[in-house]
């Protein structure tokens, strides 16, 4: 009987053998089926869990507000609602909206044929909201996360779409221009990316004008492989050998404007500061050249939003996600560098009296009061500290009595943008 059934047996454990070698393969190359194995895992995993943007209450209390102590203003929240869909708000020192849009991308880009069918959302709210400013006539421009940016009145009216797979930050220069980071996905190898295998992501710098013409782009790969910066490109490789790299290897997340408002030193007006989680480096750009001036690493880990302070001093959200998030000593902190010395000095940081620790996103803004506005998305809360860590103002998003949804961005209006501001805005445009 053996004897009978072994050409069968050889050829089906033959079989077995070439399939646990492929997946190996596969596997590590990011091939076919391993890619479709993946997105099914994640499918499970957002099938049978809450999604990303919604966390359990951990028990924070919302802090009293100190009205005097607060910088004064409107405070523009990025979030999702108690509908779990995407919304910007403006709300005023009593955490009452004195204007909001509601964002839905099904209304807005129904036709997304710059997105692959399987990176396409398929239900709401489908993505997020990453990168939102309010303009100096109340529209509102706004990146969907790797899914492309928009510009729409006060009424939710869309005035423009840009079809870039842009994401993370908006930055408005003094002129007026919008910079942004835009991924392009790679599939094929291109030979001058030598070790980059496909998939990989290739960042780019984008300047674009308001009316939503791209008016300048940039590969930050090809400026760090220009600037002979060949070590930032392969960090996240672990072969002895061939150094291959896939996927979002520097995973970018904030391009900021140096502005002329403030006082010129090692920085200098329209120098452009990049950041890049995944190498925890920071890079500081010539606008014209596209030389690296600086670069700062390693002293944060996976940080976000870097802030230009004055023309020698940076700071920075230091995510610092080497805990995990049940870890009741976990914090994140806020930070200053001092270049071109890269000396480092702790502003503030989480504690058991002040909950502050986001393993992802997060946004700073520092207020000419002194004060310091966080945006915390694991807690699911905005709040303003004093210089001396004390909370003046405090809101905590929370969607039903045992879970919180996500901000992902808190921001202080300038005086102009006041309630008269947003009701003319209104009136300026077409309420469908």
């Amino acid at each position: 009987m053996l004897k009978k059934n072994l050409p069968a047996f050889a050829m089906m454990l033959g079989i077995t053998v070439l399939s646990v070698f492929y997946g190996v393969y596969a596997e590590r190359n990011q091939q076919l089926p391993a890619l479709l194995v993946e997105e099914a895992l994640n499918a499970r995993l957002t099938l049978f869990s809450d999604p990303p943007y919604i966390k359990p209450w951990r028990g924070l209390e919302t802090a009293p507000t100190r009205a005097q102590e607060m910088m004064p203003g409107l405070t523009m929240l990025v979030h999702f609602n108690r509908d779990e869909r995407l919304a910007v708000s403006v709300l005023d020192s009593d955490k009452k909206a004195v204007h909001r849009w509601h964002i839905s991308w099904f209304d807005i880009w129904p036709d997304a044929k710059h997105i692959p069918y399987f990176r396409r959302p398929k239900s709401e709210p489908g993505t997020m909201i990453h990168g939102a400013a309010i303009l100096d006539n109340g529209d509102l421009v706004f990146n969907f996360e790797h899914l492309g940016m928009v510009r729409v009145d006060a009424c939710a009216n869309v005035r423009w779409r840009l079809a870039e797979q842009s994401h993370h930050s908006i930055d408005i220069d003094d002129n007026g221009f919008i910079w942004t980071s835009v991924h392009h996905h790679r599939q094929v190898e291109n030979s001058t990316m030598p070790m980059h295998y496909p998939f990989y992501v290739d960042p780019y710098i984008y300047k674009i004008s308001p009316d939503g013409e791209v008016v300048a782009k940039k590969s930050l790969l090809s400026i760090l492989a220009d600037n002979d910066k060949y070590g930032a490109l392969f960090l996240s490789s672990l072969r002895n050998i061939d150094p291959v790299v896939r996927g979002d290897t520097l995973h970018v997340n904030d391009v900021e404007i140096f502005p002329a408002t403030l006082e010129a030193g090692f920085f200098q007006p329209g120098d452009i500061m990049v950041s890049m989680r995944n190498i925890n480096s920071i890079a500081i750009i010539d606008p014209e050249s596209w030389k690296i001036k600086h670069m700062i690493s390693h002293v944060m880990l996976r940080q976000h939003d870097p802030d230009f302070l004055d023309g020698n001093t940076i700071a920075v959200y230091d995510n610092n996600n080497r805990f995990t998030v049940d870890n009741p000593k976990a914090y994140s902190r806020i930070i200053k560098i001092r270049v071109p010395e890269n000396t480092v000095t702790t502003v503030f940081k989480g504690s058991k009296k002040t909950p502050f620790y986001s393993r992802v996103l997060g946004k700073q803004q520092w207020l000419e009061n002194g004060n310091i506005l966080l945006s915390d998305a694991e807690h699911g809360q905005a709040l303003e500290i004093t210089r001396q860590g004390e909370v003046v103002w405090h809101y905590v998003n929370r969607i039903s009595d045992n879970k919180v949804a996500t901000i992902q961005e808190a921001t202080r209006l300038p005086p102009q943008m006041d309630k008269a501001f947003f009701r003319q805005a209104r009136k300026t445009c077409h309420k469908d």
